[in-house]
């Protein structure tokens, strides 16, 4: 099982954070090059996420209608070759579509990932095994940024464009050597778009209680996480610590985050994914209101290092609560409503962040965004059902 695992989920995921990651550094210099003014350039970057975005749902049912194996293989290559495109073209229009397509067909394959460890795992291995795509997305995050940027600044951002090219390959030839060895039903599940959409309204309906308390946890959990990539760097600022203090100081909690993901996933599978989402939720928000207190650079790193700490201890959460939630059937429909309720945390957090800035001030911004945290944490602890018990109880494709 840890083969089909490797193969088919591990390796083509973390390959994909580290294509997607590499171009991280160097883009916003490389557009200002083409005389991109910066509004503009925000706007570019930003349409990853709006691709993500705008992709989970139908994405989702596009795999559950068509082999799930040939559907990842065709966007995988489409990938590519939206990649290989960018790495040619210079017109800041063409630039933003291919950005915007690179989210699009970035969320799809994310959610086959989860769509087969579903299928392959049973539920009290899941939180390990989802923890470890977790860990895999890090890893990937951690180490493309540092060679992207080495690679933009010797040799020029098409470069960085054709390096994703190269990983992605390589993503698409461990998906296909991995799931050569996938039971049949794992990867077969061809509903009619009608069928599978009447299934996950059922499941809503059926689990409504579950969907609801774990579901405003994991769209909160996916706020912080996404506003700590705002509030490091405004307080920073208002410290007057350089962009590379700041950036150093991210890079410590991304360490600790990234290094949690296998206890990670033991709390979720023996002490249970309620336990796991709301300690994760309540550390993270302390750790973001914390931030204010921070008055040297030494009390900066080490709340950023809390931070961490808390999103460390949700690695994987979010992908093995809604694959305990997903019904058999139209587990690939489910998970594409699942990811466009942690996407749009993931879009509006630091637009929440900038809001809140803009009408309060950064400090009282950053103390509400934590006490956000702490109910959301509330909700979980309080009134959601234990989502390990469902999947048990449920039969398993």
């Amino acid at each position: 099982m840890f083969l089909q695992i490797l193969f088919s989920a591990y390796i083509p995921i973390l390959l994909l954070a580290t294509a997607w990651s590499a171009v991280v550094p160097g883009l916003p210099q490389y557009l200002m090059s083409l005389d991109v003014g910066i509004l503009a350039v925000g706007f570019i970057v930003g349409l990853k996420g709006v691709g993500q975005v705008l992709s989970d749902i139908p994405g989702g049912f596009f795999l559950n209608r068509w082999d799930l194996r040939i559907v990842t293989i065709i966007f995988f290559s489409v990938a590519i070759v939206v990649n290989g495109l960018l790495a040619i073209v210079t017109e800041p229009l063409v630039i933003a579509v291919l950005i915007f397509l690179s989210g699009f067909f970035t969320s799809i394959l994310i959610t086959t990932a989860m769509t087969l460890l579903r299928a392959i795992v049973p539920p009290h291995l899941r939180g390990r095994a989802m923890a470890g795509v977790g860990g895999s997305m890090r890893a990937g995050t951690f180490f493309g940024p540092a060679v992207g940027g080495v690679l933009a600044d010797q040799l020029g951002m098409p470069i960085v464009f054709w390096f994703r090219v190269l990983v992605l390959a390589l993503g698409v030839v461990s998906f296909v050597y991995g799931t050569k060895y996938v039971k049949q039903q794992a990867v077969l599940s061809t509903v009619p778009f009608k069928e599978s959409f009447s299934i996950v309204i059922g499941s809503f309906r059926e689990r409504r209680r579950a969907i609801v308390t774990v579901g405003f946890g994991i769209l909160v959990l996916s706020i912080l996480r996404s506003s700590r990539d705002i509030i490091l760097p405004l307080w920073g600022t208002q410290l007057l610590l350089s962009p590379a203090l700041i950036g150093m100081a991210m890079s410590i909690g991304g360490l600790v985050d990234t290094l949690l993901f296998l206890p990670a996933g033991y709390i979720s599978d023996l002490y249970g994914r309620k336990i796991a989402l709301g300690l994760s939720l309540s550390v993270l928000s302390v750790g973001i209101a914390a931030v204010v207190s921070s008055s040297t650079i030494g009390l900066f790193f080490l709340i950023s290092g809390l931070i961490g700490l808390g999103n460390g201890i949700g690695a994987g959460v979010f992908m093995t609560t809604g694959t305990d939630l997903a019904p058999d059937g139209a587990a690939s429909t489910f998970l594409g409503f699942w990811r466009f309720y942690g996407d749009l945390g993931n879009a509006f957090g630091p637009m929440l962040v900038g809001v809140l800035a803009a009408a309060l001030a950064i400090g009282p911004a950053i103390l509400l965004t934590g006490t956000i945290g702490l109910a959301g944490a509330a909700t979980v602890v309080l009134f959601a059902p234990e989502t390990r018990d469902i999947a048990r109880n449920a039969p398993r494709a």
